[in-house]
């Protein structure tokens, strides 16, 4: 978290030294609905997979451009979000689409942003109605999104009740970039095996 908080701070400055590696978005994703398990059982939530907007069973391989912690960091923030927001009995969509260029993530949540913060849901330090809320999450989003060359939007609509953040970060081809190389504890273990 401190590291994080550096980087965010860099980031702002527009000082943040960032190198691209493939990340495998679907795994990342599932993994962090998986650790929020316990919490969408006590709000008695649901999470639907879909993929191009048909539901699958598990999200489809896909890869980006970006850096696997942040990746991590900006997602878990936007799905807890949704969480939060999401009233119970009710089911939170991910939905993964590949484009030609870029990988979009929708995650639809049912429930609206109050009126009051629509305008200002990215910016820093905006909040409603969460008591120890640093309204920081949101702003942090967008700001690791861009920071690897994507975007994060923000659609709520009153007559169908819900709330889609739309995540569009690069797609990674295989020309791009190599694979990350392993670290030396990662190679020590292969060697041992």
């Amino acid at each position: 978290m401190v590291n994080l908080s550096l980087d965010l701070y860099k980031m702002e400055q527009g000082k943040y030294e960032f190198h691209p590696q493939r990340v495998e978005l679907s795994q990342l994703l599932q993994r962090i609905v998986r650790e929020a398990a316990s919490e969408l059982a006590s709000r008695q939530l649901s999470v639907e997979f879909l993929t191009q907007g048909q539901v699958t069973p598990a999200l489809v391989h896909a890869h980006v451009l970006g850096d696997e912690l942040l990746c991590y960091s900006m997602f878990s923030n936007l799905f807890k979000n949704a969480m939060e927001a999401a009233r119970e009995n009710t089911a939170i969509h991910i939905d993964l689409q590949q484009g030609e260029e870029k990988i979009t993530v929708l995650l639809t949540n049912d429930g609206v942003v109050p009126p009051d913060i629509r305008e200002s849901f990215f910016d820093k330090f905006s909040t409603s109605g969460k008591p120890g809320g640093t309204g920081l999450g949101t702003f942090s989003a967008r700001l690791i999104a861009q920071t690897q060359g994507g975007s994060v939007t923000m659609e709520t609509s009153d007559a169908e009740g819900t709330t889609t953040l739309r995540v569009s970060l690069p797609y990674a081809l295989h020309a791009e970039i190599a694979e990350p190389t392993p670290s030396p504890e990662q190679g020590k273990i292969n060697a041992d095996q």
